[in-house]
């Protein structure tokens, strides 16, 4: 009572609001991560892609034992290293 952590009646509401919908919105970010690395796993542009739940990752075995989904954990190294065209590319994006 004493530190300020209590915690308003709107914000508690807010906190079991976002918590229901916690599997839900982790369901759709794990499906739509997958279907990215899909995408971009054939794709000319990429040098490596790294998603500890795709094969070519080097602890895929221990990430599959240890995790259920890797949801957005994706990292994509790209072949041109032009500074240009790393900039144009980020900045082309909307979304990812």
């Amino acid at each position: 009572m004493t530190i300020g952590s209590g915690l308003q009646p709107f914000n508690g509401w807010l906190l079991l609001r976002g918590l229901r919908t916690l599997p839900m919105r982790l369901e759709r970010i794990n499906k739509t991560t997958n279907e990215i690395v899909r995408f971009l796993e054939s794709h000319e542009e990429i040098e490596r892609l790294i998603f500890p739940f795709h094969p070519s990752f080097n602890q895929y075995e221990l990430a599959k034992k240890q995790m259920k989904a890797a949801l957005g954990l994706v990292t994509v190294i790209i072949k041109n290293k032009k500074r240009e065209a790393i900039v144009k590319l980020c900045e082309s994006l909307r979304h990812f």
